[in-house]
């Protein structure tokens, strides 16, 4: 069979619109096999290194794709680079600690949770996700007092909000209800009762025995005078 031109160049077309398809649907592939080296951006070329927000992009990405180990090392690094430069806590990004305090929240790691939620609250103290996370962390910790301090701000200041507030609410009645209870003081007994009696210390008898054995004052004034004829003894020796 013996084609024409015009048949030759629409094969031509089909055969090349086919390669090109084939060839979107490998790159396709590829991009989904190898997504870690498309997560990580291009290092900062004026100084050769990942500055806070590419590395907070990228662990962003990380955990997106659910590589949670090597998310926590993009923002733990953020975190490092924040500390090398000095910077001053209200200069710090609060996203990083928080999303890094999220994290370890999902692991079950709460001391590392709650350190970087406290990083997130010094770095933004007027951040409300910030500081209602580092309640939650609080008070998974058994930290109580701390847990509620944080959340009753929160529900005092969030009277504009029903539902929002309703919920911390709900929080601090938890609180309240596994909180374990104070042993207080007892108060005294009344002076004279039978109580105050029983529970008044007595008080131990002082011993004055080493008092006089090392007070030359007290040790002289205890010896008897001389007798009589001690004394003529003594006049004669001197004679």
């Amino acid at each position: 069979m013996v084609m024409n031109y015009k048949q030759s160049e629409w094969a031509n077309a089909v055969w090349q619109r086919g390669c090109l398809g084939m060839g979107s649907l490998l790159m396709g592939l590829w991009l989904v096999a190898t997504p870690v080296a498309l997560a990580k951006p291009p290092l900062n070329l004026s100084t050769g290194q990942e500055t806070v927000a590419q590395l907070k992009e990228s662990g962003v990405r990380y955990a997106q794709l659910g590589f949670y180990t090597l998310a926590i090392e993009s923002y733990r690094g953020a975190i490092a680079l924040e500390d090398r430069s000095q910077l001053l806590p209200s200069q710090w990004d609060a996203d990083v600690p928080i999303n890094l305090g999220l994290i370890y929240l999902q692991q079950g790691s709460l001391l590392p949770a709650r350190d970087a939620f406290a990083r997130a609250v010094e770095a933004d103290p007027t951040s409300f996700k910030a500081r209602y996370q580092l309640g939650v962390a609080e008070m998974q910790l058994g930290n109580y007092d701390v847990a509620k301090s944080e959340l009753s701000a929160l529900a005092t200041a969030s009277t504009a909000n029903p539902e929002t507030k309703k919920h911390l609410d709900m929080l601090l009645a938890s609180i309240e209800a596994v909180a374990p209870t104070r042993l207080e003081a007892p108060e005294a007994p009344p002076v004279g009762s039978e109580a105050s009696k029983v529970s008044s210390p007595v008080p131990a008898k002082i011993d004055n025995t080493a008092a006089q054995t090392t007070d030359p004052t007290a040790s002289e004034e205890t010896l008897p005078p001389p007798s009589k004829l001690q004394q003529l003894k003594e006049k004669d020796s001197r004679n």
